[in-house]
């Protein structure tokens, strides 16, 4: 994922309104950090139904914001979820890590809009 890719999107969408951007960036950061928990409860609990809906809603976010490996990824884990336990794993880490670094970007840009 290129650098500031994603914060470029929010930025657009914003269309300059500082008070837009920042309750984009705090309503990614709440609901993407509670579907990661979710989808590691669910891997624990081998739920597979509910990993596939929670990535399922999770794409409109990567859709929006323009995360294509993510949105790719959350596909491959929605059509695959359970098949084989440790590549579902290893994909969901991935997704995880893909939207941590996320957070962490707006997490950084919200401090310098302060």
């Amino acid at each position: 994922m290129k650098k500031n890719s994603v914060l470029n999107e929010v930025e657009k969408f914003a269309k300059g309104n500082k008070q837009t951007k920042i309750k984009y960036m705090e309503l990614f950061i709440s609901q993407t950090s509670q579907e990661i928990k979710d989808l590691q409860a669910c891997l624990e609990n081998k739920d597979w139904s509910e990993v596939k809906r929670i990535v399922h809603r999770m794409r409109s976010s990567f859709i929006f914001l323009a995360m294509q490996e993510a949105k790719t990824l959350a596909d491959t884990i929605w059509k695959t979820a359970g098949i084989n336990s440790k590549t579902t794993s290893q994909q969901i880490n991935k997704l995880s890590k893909l939207c941590l670094e996320v957070i962490s970007e707006f997490e950084n840009e919200k401090a310098k809009s302060v």
